[in-house]
């Protein structure tokens, strides 16, 4: 049975997180869109808030592990950042990798970095347990759930940002009849951009559906 784990990670604990908290001010955020394989690399694309995305960009560019950094798209408030990344020999994603961990989610900010992962079971996650001290990467479990019992866990599978757009989505009114807010309105309170709003809310409500009304996979939200 597989379980769901949110961990929480200093930037210090490993390379990319590194590079970019060398580029970020104290203001700006990072969240993981998706990871996309490429041969014996990935192709992971970022959100990123901040006042100058040029030098986060810069800083990732340094890690040894990445290759062809770069801008995808421009929302404005927040770029979609995408490179070439060598993840499986990253200390911290080595250990993804080759337990076959399923990445759901994954934000940083303030030196912080969290991370949902999915593990095909208890051995899976105990594996990365083992390598993350053998690695010397410290992590703090925030939370552990079953995906299969949706009730043993109130987050119902979401992320964060997702959560929290869903919350400020329904304070706001914009699931009332007649709407009382737009994307753009829940996008200025966010801080993030109309794209961005509408992406989490979609991916929000897929994740319900999944762990409440038709539970089963999620590897698609």
């Amino acid at each position: 049975m597989s379980v769901v784990v949110e961990v929480r990670v200093s930037a210090d604990e490993f390379g990319l997180g590194r590079r970019f908290d060398a580029g970020m001010e104290p203001t700006a955020a990072v969240e993981l869109e998706t990871v996309v394989p490429a041969g014996s690399r990935v192709v992971p694309y970022f959100l990123l808030r901040a006042d100058r995305p040029e030098r986060v960009l810069e800083a990732v560019g340094e890690d040894p592990l990445v290759e062809d950094p770069r801008v995808v798209d421009d929302f404005g408030e927040q770029v979609l950042l995408a490179f070439d990344w060598a993840a499986s020999d990253d200390p911290l994603f080595g250990g993804v990798f080759r337990s076959g961990t399923t990445v759901l989610g994954a934000s940083g900010r303030e030196r912080t970095w969290t991370f949902e992962l999915r593990f095909d079971g208890s051995v899976d996650l105990e594996d990365f347990r083992e390598h993350c001290a053998e690695a010397g990467v410290d992590f703090d479990l925030v939370r552990m759930y079953r995906p299969s019992s949706p009730g043993s866990d109130l987050s119902f599978g979401l992320t964060g940002p997702q959560r929290e757009a869903l919350a400020s989505a329904v304070d706001r009114g914009y699931y009332d009849v007649p709407r009382q807010s737009t994307t753009a309105e829940l996008a200025a309170e966010l801080g993030i951009s109309d794209q961005a709003v509408s992406e989490r809310l979609r991916r929000g409500v897929a994740r319900l559906v999944r762990h409440t009304v038709h539970p089963g996979d999620d590897s698609r939200a």
